[in-house]
This record gives structure tokens, C-alpha cells and sequence, in this order.
């Protein structure tokens, strides 16, 4: 596999990140309020959105000491989550 597709789908293999993902497709998230979206503490989450962005999946943008989230390609991602629902089924 390629050094691109590893990092996408080390990024997928987390249920955080997954429902990270998932929050971020109904809009623009700040960390904090990403945090309380998944359910978890603010502290954590850095380490995953580095994980995301690394893979291509997300950006983020510093404002400030603000950091926003916002997904790459929004039908890419509906996509793909469309596919891995198929393949959980079929398994």
C-alpha cells in the first residue's frame, strides 16, 4: 500500500476519529466544541485531528488561539462512510 492510503486508513481506525468525522460533515468545528461533540476531553483531541489531517481527511485553521476544523472534500468522505457501511454489513 502506499505511504498516502496507510495514513487514511490508520486515520479510519478509530471509533473517535470516525465520529469526529462525522461531526465535522454537518459543519465547521472548533476543538472545544468538537471535544463535547464525540464525547471526550479537549486534551485528546489534538493528537487525533493530527491524525486526520495528516491523511488528507480534514484541515484546520488557526485563528488565533482558536483552531477550526472543516472537512477536505465533503462528497469524498460521504462516499467512502457510504462504502464502510456497506463492507460492515457484508461482514
Amino acid at each position: 500500500m502506499s505511504v498516502q492510503l496507510n495514513s487514511l486508513v490508520s486515520a479510519l481506525d478509530s471509533e473517535t476519529r470516525l465520529k469526529m468525522l462525522e461531526c465535522l460533515l454537518r459543519g465547521k468545528y472548533g476543538c472545544s466544541a468538537l471535544a463535547e461533540c464525540v464525547e471526550k476531553d479537549p486534551s485528546t483531541i489534538s493528537r487525533h485531528l493530527d491524525k486526520l489531517e495528516k491523511a488528507g481527511l480534514i484541515e484546520l485553521k488557526r485563528h488565533g488561539k482558536q483552531v477550526h476544523c472543516t472537512i477536505k472534500n465533503k462528497k469524498k468522505l460521504r462516499q467512502l462512510f457510504k462504502l464502510l457501511k456497506e463492507f460492515e454489513k457484508r461482514s
